[in-house]
């Protein structure tokens, strides 16, 4: 199952360990999935703990359940700093968050990326779930999982599922391959009295672009942290912290390779953003974009492509704006140039069922 999520900035974890499928999403809610996942080990993973998943997605058993309702992206300079301090690697002190600084200066052009996550939940256009597989009634170490799920139509929608009562579908593509292996998983995922921390996962995050469209980026070095809550419909987590990185090579190469696959009606040549070497980048926008690209399978493409902001909300032109200068996390031990974005987000989630696979 692929999700739309409306234009704005908003970064969301959503999946993978492992397998990368840089690129837009652009099918519509309730459309069978037409991804394809070439790997093709089929074998029971086995930790060295003796914990294996099952051979097959059809042989998986759901554990307890929370679903993340609500998403904030921090304020940090209102004194609710979130969500992670990056030490050395990072260009300042304290926690960091460049996503918040883009969310801040996106409003500038009329982009509220706080309104675009809101909708897009209430909506059930994003629905996050964390499996919590093999919890322990105690303290303990345990197997978490994400996965992207849907609403069961008969008795959930948003109102309902953050008040502790929604029933989920998985689809299948949220394992590896036909194995019982979540693609979403963390290295280490501990509870101690009520405290979760799961550490060391690689995510996939998407930004909205348009409706009907999302730019999939691998968010790495994931951690989450919350106060847990075990109750009779899941696991109800408050104070969530969810943060990691994004390589803005990731970010970039993503964008160019979906101007490149799908919007040829832009006349582009070469790619949509060039790289300077000293950390920013050009972008080379179309000033007719809408006139170009008239089909209805072309309709991201303006907007991706298109550089008329204030009057069809394209948005090739304020990226650089946003992006340069935006880099805080050094990866290759030279701080003249950062070359990864911080992203952090508190969350709320409640606990709820996992009815199954998506019949």
């Amino acid at each position: 199952m692929r999700y739309w999520i409306p234009v704005g900035l908003a970064l969301f974890a959503i999946a993978c360990n492992g397998d990368k499928d840089n690129g837009v999403d652009s099918d519509n809610v309730g459309d069978a999935d037409t991804d394809t996942d070439t790997d093709t080990d089929t074998d029971t993973d086995t930790d060295t703990d003796g914990f294996a998943w099952p051979a097959s997605y059809d042989d998986y058993v759901f554990g307890e359940t929370s679903y993340l309702h609500t998403f904030f992206i921090p304020d940090m300079n209102g004194g609710n700093p979130c969500c992670r301090d990056w030490g050395a690697i990072s260009r300042d002190a304290g926690d960091d968050n460049a996503l918040a600084g883009i969310a801040a200066a996106a409003g500038l052009f009329q982009l509220d990326v706080q309104d675009t996550i809101d909708q897009t939940i209430l909506d059930g256009g994003f629905v996050a779930l964390l499996d919590h597989n093999d919890i322990p009634e105690g303290d303990g170490d345990y197997h978490m999982a994400f996965f992207r799920g849907e609403f069961n139509q008969l008795t959930t929608d948003w109102q309902s599922a953050s008040q502790g009562f929604g029933e989920f579908y998985v689809d299948p593509i949220n394992f590896i391959d036909l194995t019982g292996t979540p693609r979403a998983l963390f290295a280490n995922t501990n509870i101690t009295g009520n405290q979760l921390l799961a550490t060391d996962g690689l995510f996939e995050i998407a930004m909205p672009l348009t409706p009907g469209s999302l730019l999939i980026l691998p968010l790495q070095d994931v951690q989450i942290e919350g106060e847990v809550t075990r109750t009779d419909e899941g696991v109800k987590i408050d104070n969530g912290r969810l943060s990691g990185y994004v390589t803005t090579d990731d970010f970039y190469g993503a964008y160019n390779e979906v101007i490149s696959d799908l919007c040829g009606c832009l006349g582009v040549q070469g790619d949509l953003f060039t790289d300077n070497g000293d950390g920013t980048w050009d972008a080379n926008c179309v000033d007719n974009a809408a006139a170009l690209c008239t089909l209805p399978d072309e309709d991201v493409c303006p907007i991706m492509g298109g550089d008329a902001l204030f009057g069809n909300g394209e948005i090739c032109g304020v990226i650089p704006v946003l992006m340069n200068g935006a880099p805080d996390i050094d990866l290759d031990n030279d701080p003249t140039v950062y070359e990864a974005l911080s992203a952090g987000l508190r969350f709320q989630a409640e606990g709820g069922t996992i009815l199954g696979l998506l019949p």
